[in-house]
């Protein structure tokens, strides 16, 4: 879309202020061009032409979405459209490309968090519904690897690649309709925005019975930003949190686990399958064959993950409270500069990627939580610890510095839930408690007291 736009809007900048010779009308229209303007005449042209826009980052550079370049830095593309970087980042909600877009905080301290949930019935589709990118201080932390003609195209199209759940050790389906469906999006409150889409058709009919994501943007301090990720599965056998860093080779990874080294070149490729490297764009292979450098540990609900800038030290600390389940480590290739034609360069940017796994009979159910701590140098975030209520509720506490905030998510049907001082019957409940001032925000409820 971007790029037929600014093609066909170079045109019309060529027509501006033109007119028909006298006497003379459109055969079909019947109309005569007097001093034409596209931006008088056309109105809709414009919205049409400013619509790849809606999903920039703070940079300025807009995400690429399935089988797109996106656009990444300054220049001219047939024509100068590219918007300067953004003076302030906002929630906006697409729902007819299927993206949404949590942002805040303004000039160098904007971030954002967006999530695709997109129809994969479209040409060119990704097995990317669900997936997530994240920007913050100045820098894409995470993205979307985009459009690559080469032999490793297929990992650039699948689910893996994707911050998404992987089920079953493969892709989502594609070329029908899987366009999630949002429970909620909340942009109006201060300091915070959340969105809930629940996207079970993403894999084959039947296996899943739900697929949904909740987000939850924090920028109350916009220098510390950070987000909450509650990630419910129910369906099929196994279940793949997976998650990456930079895609350019930037970052270094670790995790606060023990972890210990897997043996073999490729130890996440299933047992009895053999690694056939891809000889050209198209080939099909096992995306788990990629994975190197693989550690594993298992799950501590106080673990977490460092993605860090290997120069500046700006990254995401990544907490997982979580206590069930296997960690993998490792890299994979990042392929976003690689680009078209070019298979000597997709194995020269190698990105940190972790899994989280775990694995039942058919019908396993999952809640996967983190809290991505998207900092500027040093964590903001110190702990997270999530508070056993009952089956049916994420509670967490966050201590951010000397401020401790509370998280609450009710899955299924709405209770009253209480914990520390904290009161609620809401679907969605946050607080926070700033040197003894509690400030309180909350989503589909009568009431909510803390402090």
């Amino acid at each position: 879309h971007f790029g037929v736009m600014a093609r066909a809007y170079w045109i019309l900048q060529e027509l501006e202020g033109d007119s028909d010779p006298e006497g003379y009308v459109g055969k079909k229209t019947g109309v005569r061009l007097v001093n034409f303007s596209a931006k008088r005449d056309m109105p809709q042209f414009n919205r049409m032409v400013d619509a790849p826009f809606a999903n920039q980052m703070p940079s300025g550079s807009i995400t690429p979405l399935n089988d797109s370049i996106g656009y990444h830095g300054p220049g001219k593309i047939g024509v100068e459209m590219v918007s300067p970087p953004l003076s302030r980042s906002y929630p906006r909600l697409l729902p007819g490309l299927g993206h949404a877009v949590l942002g805040g905080g303004e000039g160098a301290q904007q971030s954002q968090v967006q999530l695709e949930f997109s129809e994969q019935g479209a040409g060119h589709p990704h097995a990317d519904c669900m997936g997530i990118t994240w920007f913050a201080h100045g820098r894409e932390a995470s993205g979307d690897i985009g459009y690559q003609r080469n032999k490793l195209r297929s990992w650039s199209a699948g689910s893996l690649s994707h911050n998404t759940v992987v089920v079953n050790g493969g892709n989502q389906q594609l070329h029908r309709d899987t366009f999630g469906d949002v429970q909620f999006f909340v942009d109006s409150l201060p300091g915070i925005s959340t969105i809930q889409v629940d996207a079970p058709d993403a894999y084959a009919d039947g296996i899943l019975s739900r697929y949904r994501r909740t987000l939850l943007h924090v920028t109350t301090d916009p220098a510390k930003p950070y987000f909450i990720d509650v990630f419910e599965v129910h369906g099929g056998r196994q279940h793949d949190y997976a998650i990456h860093g930079n895609l350019e080779g930037h970052d270094r990874g670790s995790a606060s686990l023990e972890l210990k080294k897997m043996a073999g070149e490729r130890p996440l490729l299933p047992k009895g399958q053999k690694w056939k490297e891809p000889a050209k764009s198209g080939a099909s292979f096992n995306h788990y064959g990629l994975f190197k450098n693989v550690s594993t540990a298992a799950m501590k609900p106080s673990a977490y993950v460092d993605f860090v800038d290997k120069k500046s030290g700006v990254g995401t600390r990544i907490h997982l409270p979580m206590s069930e389940g296997t960690f993998y480590l490792g890299e994979t290739p990042g392929l976003r500069r690689a680009g078209h034609y070019n298979d000597k360069a997709v194995y020269d940017d190698w990105m940190p990627h972790f899994i989280v796994r775990r694995n039942g009979a058919a019908g396993l159910k999952s809640v996967f939580v983190a809290v991505y701590d998207m900092h500027g140098g040093k964590p903001a975030v110190s702990s997270v610890e999530r508070i056993k209520v009952n089956a049916e509720t994420v509670a967490l506490e966050i201590q951010a510095g000397s401020r401790i905030d509370a998280f609450v998510l009710q899955l299924e049907e709405k209770g009253k839930v209480e914990f520390g001082s904290l009161k609620t019957d809401a679907r969605v409940a946050f607080a926070q408690d700033i040197k003894g001032k509690t400030s309180l925000w909350m989503i589909e409820g009568t009431s909510l007291a803390a402090g």
